[in-house]
């Protein structure tokens, strides 16, 4: 039996796409162990079917320096932990696992699973390069690489001239759950005591921030008296929340704008398929941006939602032909409620069917070629 050490600079509860990766080697009778940089307190490893090693940071000031010191620090702990084992193969998730690559090989083949284009999403030209000169340094030890989103493949395959046949796609599918949540499409009602059936429901999760355009979102549905709006997610940013709360309230909204904090991600799919009009936006700011295709979009369109996104290259593929889902040329109030009004009368809608497990056989290969 293979023993595969998975190695993630963050925490397991909350990727979910190294969940279902691990899931599919335990499935595939592959023993693994999981080295990872946090785990929170009110979670237990006895949660999880895998052996799981905490290596926390050693530094716990912020700044780019420490981060990189910490990141170094994980990967000598990680190494004198392989020294103890014996694995067949080492799955680096991003590009912060990979910075002792050398080392790495010594004790297994190298998989780089590239969640991002990771130097490209740098907002320095500083950082970009170190992280390029990184990158650059330790692909040559990766003996199989992996990316999420075609054009990125394409992409990485030209920026290290690498035969774009050694790269596997596997992409943010999410898992074939939804029959799971057949009659549970009352999500608003029972979390959040909302009780107007008469209005459509539109819905936004993630990161409570100006790059995420919440208030241009907000303006679009300004208009739609029959539009309620729940945004849902995390923020650190009190004056953007408060902006936002001071036009709700300026403009009469109180009764159909809501701000709601995260939910667990276990509640994710209930809150999606109990919405009728999902928002998902990204800021052409990089190439990682440029070329995304998330979980989050797939989920919707599974679920057959009425989806206001960006056109990117990486989205325009996976959309193309679906009449339930409207790309904005730019991130503004007009395009939204452009879209808002062409998808209200919009009849016909497709779910599709971009599902983890149609790509399992694939990814579980990966571990088997030699």
């Amino acid at each position: 039996m293979d023993k595969i050490a998975v190695i993630l600079y963050g925490n397991i509860r909350y990727d979910g796409r190294v969940q279902k990766e691990i899931a599919s080697l335990k499935k595939n009778r592959k023993e693994v162990i999981l080295f990872c940089s946090d785990f929170d307190e009110d979670d237990f490893k006895e949660n999880y079917n895998f052996e799981i090693k905490v290596i926390k940071n050693k530094v716990e000031k912020r700044g780019a320096l420490y981060t990189f010191l910490n990141l170094r620090k994980f990967q000598k702990e990680v190494l004198k932990e392989l020294k103890n084992i014996k694995v067949q193969y080492i799955h680096c998730n991003d590009l912060n696992t990979l910075i002792m690559a050398k080392k790495l090989s010594k004790f297994g083949k190298i998989i780089y699973d590239a969640h991002e284009l990771f130097p490209e999403s740098q907002e320095s030209k500083i950082k970009r390069a170190i992280w390029n000169f990184i990158e650059k340094i330790n692909i040559k030890y990766v003996y199989k690489i992996i990316q999420p989103e075609y054009n990125r493949k394409k992409y990485f395959s030209q920026k290290h001239n690498i035969n774009i046949k050694n790269i596997t796609l596997i992409e943010n599918f999410p898992l074939n759950i939804k029959n799971s949540f057949k009659g549970e499409e009352n999500y608003f009602q029972k979390k959040f005591d909302y009780q107007d059936k008469n209005k459509k429901i539109a819905l936004y999760i993630g990161m409570v921030m100006p790059k995420r355009n919440i208030l241009e979102m907000i303006k679009g549905i300004k208009e739609f008296e029959n539009l309620t709006f729940f945004c849902i997610g995390k923020s650190s940013d009190k004056a953007y929340l408060k902006k936002l709360r001071e036009y709700i309230k300026e403009n009469k909204l109180d009764n159909r704008v809501f701000i709601k904090e995260a939910i667990p991600q276990k509640e994710v799919m209930l809150a999606t398929i109990s919405a009728d009009i999902s928002f998902i936006f990204y800021q052409n700011i990089n190439l990682n941006n440029y070329y995304c295709a998330s979980n989050k979009l797939y989920e919707c369109l599974n679920s057959g939602l009425k989806i206001i996104t960006n056109d990117y290259p990486g989205i325009l593929d996976v959309t193309k032909g679906i009449p339930n889902v409207y790309n904005v040329k730019e991130i503004n109030t007009d395009e939204i409620k452009r879209g808002i009004e062409i998808l209200l009368k919009e009849e016909k809608v497709i779910e599709t069917d971009y599902y983890w497990e149609n790509q399992e056989e694939k990814f579980i290969k990966i571990y088997s070629e030699n």
